[in-house]
């Protein structure tokens, strides 16, 4: 399911989106666990390619508010969000079960991450 997402660096955030089917109903995600991840691209390059970044930007450790109703939570401190650089950027949240023989792609989009400004 796409879903972009704003974020300021330095604010909290939270997301709390009910992952729905092809269908319009919520998908059950029992027996899932979940992983998410902000990267700068899809095909962010095996880590030790010269000048290219590679790996996550961030873990987003996303959690089911309710995984029988697809309900799926994304919580950021400021200091998470303090440390991502003004960007849009990619995220993705799979629903995964033991040694990933099931994956879902239940959340994908764009971040787009605006600079605070300071305040006195």
């Amino acid at each position: 399911m796409n879903y972009d997402i704003s974020l300021t660096q330095g604010e909290d955030y939270s997301l709390t989106q009910t992952v729905t089917g092809s269908d319009g109903n919520a998908v059950d995600f029992s027996g899932y666990s979940l992983r998410g991840e902000v990267r700068y691209s899809y095909g962010d390059y095996p880590t030790g390619v010269s000048g290219v970044y590679s790996g996550a930007l961030l873990d987003l450790s996303p959690t089911f508010t309710s995984d029988v109703s697809g309900i799926v939570n994304i919580s950021l401190t400021p200091a998470q969000t303090a440390s991502l650089p003004s960007t849009i950027s990619l995220y993705s949240v799979e629903a995964y079960t033991s040694g990933d023989a099931s994956v879902i792609n239940a959340l994908r989009g764009k971040v787009t991450v605006t600079p605070q400004v300071p305040t006195s």
